[in-house]
Formats: structure tokens, C-alpha cells, sequence
């Protein structure tokens, strides 16, 4: 009852800021913000479910990398062969945390609309990077206050993994009608969460503490992989600057299996835009 008072708050202050009331909104508007509320508290209701039975709990949301604020960390500084600083900067959608003894292990997630997987394949060839970036920024951070904030004063910080968490309402197929808190279980097991996780039994049981692998999804990787992956991708970092600060511009997808030109302004000037043929 409070979670779905909290979202029709929500929901009429945003229509009362655009149309001053509600009566003024548009009907196509408000049928899609119906559908658009049937979304939210099933997200938020699998959300609730997760750490109604997980040891990890929310530490930041819209975490600030890089910016001022009481909500953010120093900027993650990449140091290239050639004295170049390389400082990234960014906002990390959900951060949260596991205390075991004074260590900290994180895990970063990230909400998507779309169809977001992370992969070591997909690392290897200089995508998906954004997550780990944030990652490492939290890992290796010796900004005092920050630590002291994540409760890593006296510890160490560890990576638990990075999650896309798919945040759409997904389809179904049934036979007959059923019962609503039947319906509500069948659509939070096909939301999907996808990602790379620590291969370390303590962390895996925290954030599953029924059992499986829901909350804990993708490869595994050892401390050591994770730590391997730091190099790896401040190399992949440092490589595309190298080629930004050239000057060099490819015409090229990154990937094939997915059409990245459709939305792209470029496109009447690219040499493979498909108005140029």
C-alpha cells in the first residue's frame, strides 16, 4: 500500500509540474503513464523482494564521479605511457554493499530500457566498458571521505560485480487468467538482470540467500580476473583516446549484430550511412 501511494505521488507532482493539473493532460498521456505505473511497481516490487532476502543493501543512488557534491568521489585517473592524465567522470545509477568484517564489497547496477549484456567477450572488444569504469572508480578510491562514507575506513574496498538491471515489462505467455499476486511472480522471474559477478561463495550467498543464481547473474569471475580486467581496460582507455587525440574517426559498427546508424545525426555525412550507400 505505501509503495503504490509513494508512486501515484510521484506520478501526479510530475503531471502538476507539466500541465498544472491533472484534468489538462492529454488522454494518450495519461494511458501511457497507466502502463507506465503497471511497470513501476512490478519493478519496484522485485526490487523490494531482493533485498527483503539480501545481505546487500543500497549505499548510493546517482552516485557522482568526478563532480562536486556530498554525494560523488574524486574523478578515476588512467596515467598513459606518454604523461597524459586520462580523468573519467560520470553517475552510477545504484551502488550497494556488503560488509564483511571492515572490508566493503561492492556491486555497481545500472538501469536499462534496452537490451544491455555485459560479457568478458564484450570487455575484450572495447564495449560495455562504462560499468567496470565505475567499478574500478569505487575499488581503487583513496578519497578518505568516501571511504568513510561506504563504511571502508578501516578496510579495503572489493568488487562483487556490475549488473544491468533490464527495467521494461517483460511478455508472457499463459492459458488461463490468473490471480494477481500469481501474475506479479510469473513477470519478476523474466526480469532480467545481467552482468558480472565475484566467484566468491560468502558474496554469492549474500545476494541469494534463497538459493539460485537471480540476483548474482553472468559469468564469474575470481579477484584476481577482476584485478586482470583493471589493466585490460585502462589499456582499451588509453588505446581510444590515443586515437581521439590523433584525430583518427573510422567509419565502422562496433557491432554487427545491431543496427547503431538508424538515430545517428552523422548519417548524411558517413561514409557508411545509408543514404550514401
Amino acid at each position: 500500500a505505501e509503495r503504490d501511494e509513494i508512486i501515484d505521488r510521484l506520478i501526479d507532482d510530475y503531471i502538476r509540474s507539466v500541465f498544472r493539473e491533472k484534468r489538462a493532460a492529454p488522454p494518450r498521456l495519461l494511458t501511457l503513464i497507466t502502463r507506465l505505473r503497471r511497470t513501476a511497481i512490478l519493478l519496484i516490487s522485485d526490487i523490494l523482494e531482493e533485498f527483503g532476502q539480501s545481505d546487500f543493501c543500497p549505499a548510493f543512488f546517482e552516485l557522482g564521479i568526478g563532480f562536486e557534491g556530498d554525494n560523488t568521489l574524486e574523478s578515476y585517473v588512467i596515467n598513459t605511457p606518454d604523461g597524459t592524465d586520462i580523468r573519467l567522470y560520470g553517475k552510477v545509477d545504484r551502488v550497494d554493499t556488503y560488509k564483511k568484517g571492515d572490508d566493503v564489497y561492492v556491486r555497481i547496477v545500472d538501469y536499462k530500457t534496452g537490451s544491455h549484456d555485459i560479457s568478458l567477450e564484450d570487455v575484450e572488444k572495447g564495449r560495455e566498458l562504462q560499468m567496470l569504469l565505475y567499478l574500478f572508480a569505487i575499488w581503487k578510491s583513496s578519497d578518505s571521505s568516501f571511504r568513510e562514507k561506504i563504511g571502508a575506513e578501516r578496510g579495503d574496498i572489493y568488487p562483487a560485480g556490475v549488473q544491468y538491471y533490464k527495467i521494461k515489462m517483460p511478455d508472457v505467455s499463459l492459458s488461463s487468467k490468473p490471480a494477481e499476486d500469481e501474475l506479479t511472480h510469473t513477470l519478476q522471474e523474466k526480469l532480467e538482470r545481467t552482468g558480472l559477478s565475484l566467484d566468491d561463495e560468502e558474496i554469492v550467498s549474500a545476494a541469494n540467500k534463497l538459493g539460485g543464481n537471480r540476483y548474482s547473474p553472468g559469468e564469474m569471475l575470481t579477484l584476481e580476473r577482476f584485478g586482470a580486467l583493471v589493466t585490460r581496460v585502462e589499456e582499451i582507455v588509453t588505446d581510444i583516446t590515443g586515437q581521439m587525440r590523433s584525430g583518427e574517426a573510422k567509419a565502422e559498427w562496433k557491432n554487427p549484430d545491431k543496427d547503431q546508424c538508424s538515430y545517428c545525426s552523422m548519417q548524411p555525412i558517413c561514409r557508411k550511412g545509408k543514404n550514401n550507400g
